[in-house]
């Protein structure tokens, strides 16, 4: 039977849920390659990417319109205050239970069973000093993931290495050397491979770059792994190749299990309040991509054209299935009767609100004026009144007489005025001479703390026996003044008065 040419390239596959296929992509941003980065998550279980250039969730939700798929991300980093963001590591799954966790922006690590897939995206080779001690500290890191999980799981180390262990840099040895101190093989490298190279680029001289630095990376006779490939794909429309492997479970506490999905309410398509719910969230969304409409009748060149109507077409998809679950949320809310109860802090009252829509409207004008400096002082001003205020509100919050003092004054002005003067009447009055309270202060720093006066005696005539004795006699000693603050520091208790 004949292959029909216009069938696309990529198909639905069935998974085994004994086996799992893992893919890995540097994908070199999300935008450049959003149709070929879909079909890999339709062919595997788990997808493995690096170089998002995501900053946010809502850019890969926005970029992965097959249903029933998980994403897990660390968002790029934005080095600069101009271009665009960098680096950023994805996991996309098939809402696997599992435990995640990302140790930076450049080593991902998702366990799922006995497996632990370690997605990593490795510092680039530029020659300076810099970029090789940041690959071996990347390096050291995954080291000690490694034997924090020896003996423990089988794990796989997949993404993009950034190292040719064929070339004869520093980057390929320290590479071959975490390799074998580790007991590791990358089985990409002695599998069968259609191509030599996982990163193709072509400069505007003609010159063409060739390198092989996406890996898969395990234990030396790892059983559980096999057909390990690198995909060449016309659909591919990045500079890396994808890899691609099969993992087996080799005993049924491996067997991936799914989440349990929540039972989801959904709409009833002849109840008319509840249609007029979702179209109504769904015009709304539709009205904001007419504008990427006119672009579309507006571009003349073919690959951009294919390119922007690839992202339309996933943009329309993303506002229906967002639009109908917004709805189908709402709908399950408004049948609980459930409301969001909004807990105030206790010091919060109707002054407190309207000295706070003060200060977020001065803020605002501080910040549309390009943080002028005149404009912050209204701002910092509405923050001072506001947090004295608070700080008022707290103390009588604390001071329980003070509190009833103030309900009064709030409820009854009244009772306020005659509690005041009750107050005022009071007939208690210090009765302590001031001459004879300083006196009193000051012999707290003169005189000493006798507890024992028959112990206070004895060593008054004990020192007294002394002068006596030897009044006219010289001793010839030297005193050092730091040996004398030693000795009277080191007095046990009871030895020295005051």
């Amino acid at each position: 039977m004949s292959k029909n040419p216009n069938q696309p390239e990529h198909i639905l596959v069935n998974f085994d849920e004994k086996n799992l296929t893992i893919a890995s992509i540097n994908i070199g941003g999300l935008n450049k390659n959003i149709a070929y980065l879909n079909q890999l998550v339709m062919q595997n279980s788990v997808v493995c990417v690096q170089e998002t250039w995501a900053e946010c969730k809502n850019d890969l939700d926005n970029s992965i319109y097959i249903t029933g798929k998980k994403i897990i991300y660390k968002h790029a980093i934005r080095r600069s205050k101009v271009g665009r963001a960098s680096g950023g590591l994805a996991f996309i799954d098939e809402n696997l239970v599992f435990k995640q966790k990302f140790y930076s922006d450049r080593i991902g690590e998702l366990t799922i069973g006995n497996l632990t897939i370690l997605n990593i995206y490795l510092t680039f080779n530029d020659g300076s000093a810099r970029s090789k001690e940041e690959f071996q500290n990347d390096l050291i890191f995954l080291q000690e993931i490694l034997k924090r999980n020896a003996n423990k799981r089988n794990t796989i180390i997949i993404g993009d290495f950034n190292a040719d262990p064929i070339k004869n840099n520093f980057h390929s040895e320290e590479l071959n050397k975490f390799l074998f101190s580790n007991n590791l093989i990358l089985n990409d490298v002695y599998s069968p491979q259609q191509v030599d190279f996982t990163f193709y680029s072509k400069h505007k001289n003609g010159k063409e770059i060739k390198s092989w630095i996406d890996h898969c990376a395990t234990e030396v006779n790892n059983d559980s792994i096999s057909n390990v490939k690198i995909l060449k794909s016309k659909n591919n429309l990045g500079d890396h190749n994808a890899i691609s492997l099969l993992y087996k479970c080799n005993f049924e506490n491996e067997i991936p299990k799914h989440a349990e999905k929540e039972k989801i309410r959904k709409i009833n398509w002849n109840n008319s309040n509840e249609v007029s719910c979702d179209r109504q969230r769904l015009e709304k969304n539709l009205l904001k991509l007419y504008t990427e409409l006119d672009k579309l009748k507006r571009e003349n060149d073919k690959g951009k054209l294919k390119l922007a109507i690839t992202k339309f077409l996933n943009e329309i998809s993303y506002v229906f299935i967002d639009s109908l679950k917004k709805t189908q949320n709402e709908l399950k809310n408004r049948k609980k009767g459930h409301k969001k109860k909004v807990k105030l802090k206790s010091w919060w009252d109707k002054t407190i609100q309207k000295l706070h829509g003060e200060v977020v409207h001065y803020y605002i004008i501080y910040r549309d004026s390009n943080f002028a400096q005149n404009k912050k002082k209204d701002y910092l001003e509405a923050k001072r009144i506001f947090r004295e205020r608070k700080r008022y509100n707290i103390k009588l919050k604390r001071d329980k007489n003070f509190k009833k003092i103030d309900n009064l004054f709030r409820l009854n002005k009244t009772e306020f005025w005659k509690k005041i003067k009750s107050m005022s009447r009071d007939t208690k009055e210090v009765d302590i001479e001031v001459d004879q309270l300083e006196k009193e202060y000051i012999k707290l720093f003169k005189e000493g703390n006798k507890t024992d006066k028959s112990d206070a005696a004895i060593c008054k005539a004990r020192v007294d026996d002394f002068v006596d004795k030897f009044r006219n006699m010289n001793f010839d000693v030297n005193l050092e003044s730091n040996e004398l603050v030693e000795l009277i520091k080191n007095l046990p208790s009871g030895k020295s008065s005051g």
